[in-house]
């Protein structure tokens, strides 16, 4: 088992990193023999469950530069690693300067020219999906019936969880919003607590007092009104662009 194992991610697709904390972090990284992995996209290797993070689950301390920490641990676990016996410790360049980033990864600010450029993401779609919260998540499945897009399945043990990924609508935090636990995350997006941020009690209070409220007013249950959103969105299943020419051509292939 290795000692450590160091990330830098450039968060390619989204601009959620103030420029000035991701350009010093990069040079300094991109400048020295420091042994840091250095990844286009933490949530895209997630979703496409690179090998690439592999040694995640075989080190003894994972240092990683990026987000917020509650997001990034429980984008990993839901890539399948769920850190035990890790020591994991997250540099969160949404909030923290450059030289703190780098302090936590024992280096120090690199003055002079820019290093290379920074590394690009496969760009098959952009990593916008939900992030799921396990501590806070009570299983009620309003976020299953809620998304038109069929995002959100079951587990072979009935626990909701992110299914297709791929299929979530880019810039689409509705889902986290209307989350009565405050249990979704969306790493890529700007809004507090959605974005990862800590989670306090009176915004849980807040949350399940006003959750579809405007919509109650009207009557009928809450389940019904879900159920009447996803009949608005026609119950479709949302198709990449790769997918659907492929399905295309399977179809004249049978004419």
């Amino acid at each position: 088992m290795a000692d450590r194992f160091l990330i830098y991610c450039h968060c390619a697709y989204k601009q959620v990193i103030p420029e000035e904390t991701r350009s010093a972090v990069w040079r300094a990284v991109s400048g020295a023999d420091s042994g840091i992995v250095a990844v286009a996209d933490l949530c895209e290797l997630a979703a496409l469950r690179s090998d690439i993070l592999k040694p995640v689950a075989e080190c003894r301390e994972l240092v990683i530069a990026a987000c917020y920490p509650r997001a990034v641990r429980w984008l990993l676990n839901w890539a399948g690693y769920g850190l035990e016996g890790v020591n994991l410790r997250v540099l969160n360049m949404r909030t923290l300067p450059p030289s703190e980033v780098l302090a936590g990864f024992g280096m120090e600010p690199r003055v002079g020219e820019d290093g290379p450029p920074p590394p690009k993401g496969e760009g098959k779609w952009v990593p916008w999906f939900p992030v799921i919260d396990y501590d806070r998540c009570k299983n009620c499945k309003q976020c299953i019936a809620f998304c038109p897009f069929s995002v959100y399945g079951l587990s072979a043990d009935r626990k909701v969880e992110v299914q297709r990924p791929e299929a979530c609508k880019d810039n689409c935090p509705a889902c986290a919003r209307m989350c009565p636990e405050v249990a979704i995350m969306f790493p890529k997006v700007q809004d507090t607590p959605i974005n990862g941020e800590r989670v306090d009690d009176e915004e849980v209070t807040r949350r399940r007092k006003d959750a579809f409220s405007e919509q109650l007013k009207k009557g009928g249950d809450i389940h019904s009104l879900l159920a009447a959103r996803r009949a608005r969105a026609g119950g479709k299943r949302f198709t990449r662009p790769a997918e659907a020419s492929a399905e295309g051509s399977q179809g004249n292939g049978d004419k």
